[in-house]
């Protein structure tokens, strides 16, 4: 279910964030209805985006100063969007997006 995107920039943060993100958790309710939850790092500040990665907009895009209220928020966001029928999508590494 976790992606680990390119990490060619650790942060001091948390080793495993770089600034092009990790994906938290990814809903689907149909194929142009995606959502993806993901966590960066810009300049040492933790952001919780939410976004389609057929768009190119962002839905959500919150800044944290401590990853317990990022990741309490991504799952308030995952239970919202779960409650209104979107699934989860376990990520196989060697398919394709």
């Amino acid at each position: 279910m976790h992606r680990f995107a390119s990490l060619r920039l650790m942060t001091p943060l948390l080793p495993e964030v770089s600034s092009t993100g990790l994906v938290l958790w990814r809903l689907r309710r149909s194929s142009a209805e995606q959502y993806w939850c993901s966590v960066c790092d810009r300049e040492g500040e933790l952001v919780l985006t939410l976004r389609n990665p057929t768009s190119s907009g962002m839905a959500v895009s919150e800044t944290h100063s401590h990853i317990s209220s990022l990741i309490d928020r991504a799952e308030r966001l995952r239970r919202q969007f779960c409650a209104a029928g979107w699934m989860m999508v376990d990520v196989d590494f060697d398919e394709p997006d």
